[in-house]
């Protein structure tokens, strides 16, 4: 499973660091609600408080101090009743449930983990695929962390990642776990505001350094690196996509024409055609910042978060 892979790669980096191995406990909680609401109430819930309890117990039987590192969430197509914002309310109440039975047995407040699913070659637009967006700016006080969007992780025509997949997901887990344990933040870079400038739009990033558009496209985002418009009314077109050269941490869109409409938005990496693709969700983007860490898989990166912005500056 992923959260294994996550555990060895956390032994990976203590062995390459020379530093004396951990010892790791990991267990996973399912349950299949249609609903993320119902998450907070159901049989995982239930199991929860018992699997903690036991994790302690086998802990200090073992003369070890229990610590959890980190709790992983995998819901978001699974919801197929909700709105966006149901969605969200529905995982802030896991995280507070998940919260509060650790407090129950003396533990700290945990890092949660989670990847924004971008779909399936099928699946492209949603409820929950927005409310992941919403979920990952607005969590409350949770500390919740988002090592990478799910158009970097190599998935099968079901949408089921693929082994390499979740070894992916895996290394960027533990990067980010190993930056918080060092005290610095691990932020992928999140679309914040989209404006007009002139007859084209700016694009801007909340993002730890500087932003680059990868020449490679290695998730086949295409020439415009996941941007579209949606809501146009007048034909207008993204003719082109650069780094703004006055602010690295924003995007220019140069447009054949002012977009005029009632209601435009813009997307990255995300409503996209459903169509057959190679490994990779059809939501995808080129977009990350400049931090890379080696790793067995490669070069990893920390890639931009999939958005879908209203347009400031008129319509």
């Amino acid at each position: 499973s992923h959260e294994v892979l996550l555990a060895e790669a956390l032994l990976d980096a203590d062995r390459a660091a020379w530093r004396a191995p951990s010892l790791w406990y990991v267990r996973a909680e399912t349950d299949a609600p249609a609903r993320a609401a119902d998450l907070a109430t159901g049989a995982a819930a239930q199991n929860l408080d018992v699997a903690v309890a036991s994790f302690i117990a086998a802990a200090r039987r073992l003369g070890k101090e229990p610590l959890i590192e980190a709790v992983t969430l995998d819901y978001a197509l699974e919801d197929i009743f909700d709105d966006a914002t149901a969605y969200r309310d529905g995982m802030i109440a896991v995280l507070d449930m998940v919260t509060q039975v650790l407090a129950r047995h003396g533990l700290a407040r945990p890092v949660f983990l989670a990847h924004l699913d971008c779909g399936t070659p099928a699946i492209t637009q949603g409820a929950a695929l927005a409310g992941q967006w919403e979920l990952s700016w607005n969590h409350g006080d949770h500390r919740l962390v988002i090592p990478a969007p799910g158009y970097t992780l190599e998935m099968d025509r079901t949408g089921r990642l693929t082994d390499a997949g979740r070894a992916q997901k895996a290394a960027m887990g533990a990067a980010a776990l190993l930056a918080l344990r060092a005290g610095e933040p691990f932020d992928c870079p999140s679309l914040s505001l989209a404006e007009r400038q002139g007859k084209d739009l700016r694009a801007v990033f909340s993002a730890a350094s500087a932003l680059v558009i990868d020449a490679r496209d290695p998730f086949g985002a295409g020439p415009l690196a996941g941007f579209r418009l949606t809501g146009v009314e007048n034909g207008a077109r993204i003719d082109a996509v650069t780094i703004d050269p006055a602010d690295t941490k924003s995007v220019i869109l140069h447009m054949t024409d002012r977009p005029e409409g009632r209601a435009i938005a813009l997307a990255y990496a995300a409503g996209a055609d459903p169509r057959e693709t190679d490994g990779f969700s059809p939501n995808a983007g080129a977009v990350r910042d400049g931090w890379e860490q080696p790793s067995a898989l490669g070069p990893l990166h920390r890639w931009a978060l999939p958005a879908l912005l209203p347009l400031t500056g008129g319509g």
